[in-house]
């Protein structure tokens, strides 16, 4: 990689302090770093990044490598924010016959639910970890049944649920002297997504809280991995979230292409740029009218909305829709790139990917799109807007 890495000096503080420990680097692109430690390491390597070096544990996760290595792994993935910015992942193999690795979470609490994510979804067993009740599975879901392993089952077949009962163990259940139980769910007040919360309250204030969601987790990597084309998942990734679509099919599109190399030209950057802007402004505005709502300043609320339509108007101008779903290239949009041919690279002049894979979708397109709609519905001197 030609590019200067950015990131060395944790790097170096890492080897300084556990010498002999990183067993292998590799260098996603210059600001995302993958370092595979010792598994018995795990706990001191990930604690030193987090609070010694200023990272942010974003996210971890499991997967199935024994195809790959014999084994599975553990990635705990760090957002560098001290000094430098860049992504630093901590990996461990764990032995696919003992399927155990320390936990984190006993030194940095963040870890607590991605530790049992992939207690759940690998049967993989992080040792110390203080709570070890089910996140995502339900109760009636089978035991030694894993849904993200490679070999876990055929998902035409819904397995059959092993009991009628929830038997999910709250924090203390029936409270004590000093505290009173509040339940509220497992339909949400706002009818937003199902979840249940317990809160532990002393007179009116809060003094603990539990809680169960995933009522309706709906296995998008396993589709995506099982039933989906690397070209169709975009359209899943539009639909993880009800509200920002475009936020997690960009960060999908720009996997790919860094892992096939592809350079993305400045222009289509810029076009993600904007439209990514256009979405985080609806959806916070979307947010705090909601938390006014919630607490009663219903006044607040319509005024964050009155101005979160002008974001929405602006959604519509750039890709003909009031959200900003579908911007990045999918399956419908394959039989569009192979009439179109490939664009040049801009640098070299080769032909080297299509159009929509290296430009972000179809940004351009929908924005001719929106300008049609408007020319449509544009006022007239002395008329009323009307369809031509």
């Amino acid at each position: 990689m030609s590019e200067e890495k950015l990131g060395q000096q944790y790097l170096a503080a890492l080897y300084q302090a556990f010498p002999g420990v990183v067993l292998d680097e590799a260098w996603q692109t210059k600001d995302q770093l993958t370092l595979t430690v010792k598994v018995n390491y795990l706990p001191e390597v990930v604690e030193f990044l987090y609070y010694k070096q200023g990272g942010w544990l974003s996210v971890l996760f499991g997967n199935d490598e024994r195809q790959l290595c014999g084994h599975y792994a553990v990635y705990y993935v760090l957002s560098m924010e001290q000094g430098t910015k860049c992504w630093i992942t901590v990996r461990v193999e764990v032995d696919a016959n003992k399927l155990e690795f320390p936990s984190v979470t006993p030194r940095v609490p963040a870890a607590v639910w991605g530790e049992r994510e992939v207690r759940d979804m690998y049967g993989l067993i992080p040792v110390g970890l203080p709570d070890e009740r089910r996140l995502v599975l339900p109760d009636d879901w089978p035991d030694e049944l894993y849904p993200l392993r490679k070999d876990s089952m055929d998902y035409r077949q819904r397995p059959a649920p092993t009991t009628d009962a929830e038997t999910y163990e709250f924090i203390n259940e029936l409270g004590d002297k000093k505290n009173n139980v509040v339940p509220i769910g497992p339909l949400h007040v706002t009818s937003d997504e199902p979840g249940h919360f317990r809160l532990f309250v002393d007179g009116e204030n809060i003094i603990d809280a539990d809680y169960r969601l995933f009522y309706v987790h709906r296995g998008m990597e396993k589709l995506a991995e099982t039933r989906m084309g690397y070209n169709e998942v975009t359209f899943l990734s539009d639909r993880v979230c009800g509200i920002c679509g475009f936020a997690h099919s960009t960060a999908y599109t720009t996997s790919v292409e860094n892992a096939m190399g592809i350079v993305v030209p400045e222009r289509a950057q810029m076009i993600r740029a904007i439209l990514l802007e256009v979405e985080r402004l609806h959806s916070h505005l979307l947010n705090l009218g909601l938390a006014c709502h919630f607490t009663g300043f219903d006044s607040g609320f319509m005024q964050f909305f009155r101005v979160r339509e002008t974001s929405m108007k602006m959604a519509e101008i750039l890709t003909g829709a009031r959200k900003t779903y579908g911007s990045e290239p999918d399956r419908r949009d394959s039989s569009r790139s192979a009439e179109r041919g490939h664009d040049p690279d801009p640098s070299t002049g080769a032909a080297d990917a299509p159009r929509g894979a290296r430009t972000g979708g179809y940004a351009a397109q929908h924005a001719e799109h929106g300008a049609a709609h408007r020319r449509h519905w544009a006022p007239r001197p002395g008329n009323r807007p009307r369809l031509q």
